[in-house]
């Protein structure tokens, strides 16, 4: 049948973690009965489709379906490969108790678990922000980095990270209007290839031409397909990844400010404070002193 293993995690009493890491020796169909519940399933790695063919993911993406009655649904998992997966499993009193938050502010298909006269589940491919992205890594990463009495309430913070994030990429996604383009499963892996570029080379990233060039994408599909996935500009989505990285070595390693903002990417260090000061609101120092004494940072393995 294949190789690998599912793990179930309760994390309250309306919020579950299910990890998925296997590899299917052919098309494997997952069923999945209601629990009336929502399910937020993140796919790192792998193809994901539904049987009507009307959701299908490859490489990374989100799919986000909600089960307000008693009909079950199912979705296929491509064998012959390695799937991995971060799926919550929230029910209606984790949105409106644990969250506290009004259900008739959920965006679609959340909303749709508080839909008394529905039966039938509803779900749709969800944009897959940097947040969730970086969250559903930590999740996967956790069980290596935690010992057992710290891994519990750290995946009980990734999960409320990871459903305050998909519900805002959801609500930011049905705000705004849709991008006048379609895309294919083919565009999907090329957005992919393109996020991948941009994170290995995020301190001299490609100029959009030639990453256009690279994925095989014209640059307006290119720009909007990308800001569609993952909810942030490629400019932004790459003064993210310098950001996040500028707070890690202030807060792990005795580089200088000037050689920080060389190893992210800026040719000059007062265009580094100038655009670190405007993402976090405070400057590169300041976040140093906030990360402790001098002589407690260590290196990222310490």
């Amino acid at each position: 049948m294949g190789a690998g293993q599912w793990d179930f995690m309760p994390l309250s009493p309306h919020l579950f973690l299910l990890i998925g890491n296997v590899e299917y020796h052919q098309d494997h169909e997952i069923k999945v009965p209601s629990d009336y519940m929502a399910k937020v399933r993140i796919v790192m790695s792998g193809a994901l489709s539904n049987v009507a063919g009307t959701v299908r993911i490859e490489g990374a993406g989100a799919f986000v379906e909600s089960y307000p009655g008693p009909k079950a649904s199912s979705y296929e998992l491509r064998g012959g490969e390695l799937a991995r997966l971060v799926i919550l499993n929230c029910s209606r009193e984790f949105f409106s108790e644990e969250l506290g938050l009004d259900p008739g502010s959920l965006p679609f298909p959340l909303s749709h678990l508080f839909d008394d006269g529905a039966d039938m589940p509803e779900g749709t491919i969800a944009p897959l922000g940097p947040d969730v992205l970086r969250a559903a890594n930590d999740v996967l990463r956790a069980a290596s980095r935690f010992g057992p009495d710290l891994l519990p309430p750290y995946l009980v913070a990734k999960g409320r990270e990871i459903a305050c994030g998909m519900i805002a990429d959801l609500a930011a996604s049905r705000d705004e209007p849709r991008a006048p383009i379609k895309s294919s499963v083919r565009d999907v892996i090329r957005i992919n290839e393109a996020r991948d570029i941009i994170l290995d080379q995020f301190q001299r990233p490609p100029p959009i031409p030639r990453l256009a060039r690279q994925v095989g994408l014209n640059q307006t599909k290119l720009k909007v397909l990308f800001k569609a996935t993952f909810g942030l500009t490629i400019h932004d989505f790459t003064q993210k990844c310098r950001m996040e990285r500028a707070v890690d070595l202030l807060a792990t390693t005795d580089l200088t400010v000037a050689e920080i903002a060389y190893a992210v990417g800026y040719d000059y260090p007062a265009s580094f404070t100038h655009a670190f000061r405007k993402f976090y609101g405070h400057a590169p120092k300041q976040a140093r002193i906030a990360s402790g004494p001098q002589e407690l940072r260590t290196t990222p393995e310490g």
